[in-house]
């Protein structure tokens, strides 16, 4: 088996999930599967973060640790909500993570320890993220207007 195959068959896959093209031209098909990638890295990354603020919060509890948790297992619960309805308002509560990731690393004089490089890293992969997040929103609004493949508007060559 080789790996590079494996990751292209399931996670870049032209037909199944073409990243770069516009919501217009994907069919429902792309869109479900685009959906499941993103709900595949919100969750994951959202159980680990509710893990390890749980574990803080576990640690020294106050008031802000708390919120935090909540907001990290409702992101969590959000996800998995969004993969199974699809619906465009539970997408755009799951798009305030990276808003709130934002606000959390670079204000508030969080995080002290964390580089200048290392902050300006986070920041743009977060930003990405959050234009990503803007992305899923769309494909869920679009997502019920969005032909089959089968059908002859879905044809698509890169």
């Amino acid at each position: 088996m080789n790996w590079y195959e494996l990751v292209k068959r399931y996670v870049w896959d032209d037909n199944a999930t073409p990243f770069f093209i516009g919501v217009g031209k994907l069919n429902a098909y792309q869109a479900r599967k685009e959906l499941f990638v993103y709900v595949l890295f919100l969750g994951n990354l959202f159980a680990i973060i509710s893990i390890y603020i749980l574990a803080e919060a576990g640690k020294r509890p106050d008031f802000l640790a708390i919120v935090k948790a909540i907001y990290a297992l409702s992101v969590l619960g959000g996800a998995v909500a969004f993969g199974v309805t699809k619906h465009p308002k539970i997408a755009l509560f799951c798009a305030s993570a990276p808003v709130v990731v934002l606000i959390e690393i670079s204000g508030f004089g969080s995080y002290p320890d964390l580089g200048t490089i290392d902050r300006y890293l986070i920041i743009g992969l977060t930003c990405v993220w959050l234009f990503y997040a803007i992305r899923e929103i769309a494909i869920s609004r679009a997502l019920p207007h969005m032909p089959d493949a089968g059908d002859d508007r879905s044809t698509h060559t890169r």
